[in-house]
């Protein structure tokens, strides 16, 4: 834990397995996500009077649309879409010689964003979205190289916009059906939508790009690892599935257990472990105090706190060995519920002890 001054505020950092369980134990409401919030907004071209306006809407009106769009309880309706989709469009990277980078992320973005949105989001989004989120600086509401940046977050909203605006005329059981009805419901413009979507975007694919990217990178580095992760997902798929194509069709979140792709499920727990690199930043909205072990941690009111997990996530005593990427770290625990298993602790997200695979 340390404290520095961050853009003219006291900032507290927290890093310890222990602080991290406080900061996420904390009753709700009293770190506040606004700061964050509100940086993202202004990434995204957002003057001070909108930023209010769509954080407002944001944590009152998106957050229950998406809890009940993709709470576990309906991803059943999504997945088997999204397998069946996702698969073929892999099909066309099958010879591809461009970048790794490219031909795993690009199936994704077009597939997540098909099934969450509906198909008339466009799928030629995928170079300017890319442009656009890999200049953004983490701490800044600046992007790193500002014209190409800026050029494409202009297109991308003009893309959005017109989404938002087709919507209006054929609608789709879909993600986008929902915020479009409420954002006509809030008087909000195509424009306030654009930028909502816009942020929603980022959030889907931001780390999850990095995660599938570079566990797709050390399994090829490590040969061995990637043979068993493949014999365990062709076993499985034979024996529980009968074939690809039934699994294709079967594909649920109940059919899926972490049990059926032990490895697998460790693999990908290792890679969110190692390469997740999104930071939790709130505003303390009263005096409170972080536990740190033995040591207590006071935080005044107006300070940010900055839950750093992936020094957690590399703590030799939690992780022996924790710099290296080890494919079959988790397997021994693969009866637990990793997210009740606090020797085990993940942040990967920023939304509690628990990882997102």
């Amino acid at each position: 834990m340390f404290k520095l001054l961050l853009g003219g505020r006291q900032a507290t950092f927290v890093s310890s397995k222990e602080a991290l369980q406080s900061f996420f134990a904390v009753e709700h409401g009293l770190l506040s996500p606004r700061t964050q919030s509100h940086t993202i907004l202004r990434m995204i071209g957002c003057g001070a009077s909108r930023t209010q306006k769509l954080y407002a809407f944001g944590t009152q009106e998106l957050f229950p649309i998406l809890d009940k769009r993709l709470a576990k309880r309906t991803l059943g309706d999504l997945t088997p879409g999204f397998a069946d989709v996702l698969f073929n469009r892999l099909k066309r990277f099958a010879n591809y010689n461009g970048s790794l980078r490219r031909s795993l992320t690009e199936p994704l973005y077009v597939v997540t964003n098909a099934i969450l949105l509906g198909s008339r989001f466009s799928p030629d989004t995928y170079d300017d979205y890319m442009v656009f989120s890999g200049s953004l600086h983490p701490f800044s509401a600046r992007p790193l190289w500002p014209f190409p940046s800026i050029r494409a977050r202009k297109r991308l909203l003009g893309y959005i916009s017109k989404y938002i605006e087709d919507l209006g005329t054929d609608k789709e059981d879909s993600l986008g059906t929902n915020l479009f009805e409420a954002f006509q419901k809030h008087n909000l413009t195509n424009e306030d939508g654009a930028s909502l979507i816009l942020v929603l975007t980022l959030t889907i694919h931001m780390n999850l790009f990095n995660v599938v990217f570079w566990l797709f990178a050390w399994l090829l580095a490590d040969p061995s690892a990637l043979a068993a992760v493949r014999d365990e997902i062709d076993k499985t798929v034979r024996e529980e599935f009968g074939s690809i194509h039934g699994f294709l069709v079967n594909a649920s979140p109940e059919n899926l257990q972490p049990s059926s792709f032990a490895l697998l499920h460790s693999a990908i727990l290792e890679a969110l472990r190692l390469s997740s690199l999104v930071i939790g930043i709130r505003d303390a909205e009263r005096d409170i105090e972080l536990k740190d072990g033995k040591r207590v941690i006071p935080i005044r009111k107006g300070e940010l706190v900055v839950a750093v997990s992936w020094a957690a996530h590399r703590d030799e005593g939690l992780y022996p060995d924790g710099h290296r990427f080890i494919a079959d770290r988790f397997v021994q625990n693969r009866d637990e519920d990793i997210v009740q298993n606090l020797s085990k602790s993940f942040f990967s997200f920023n939304g509690g002890k628990h990882p997102v695979s």
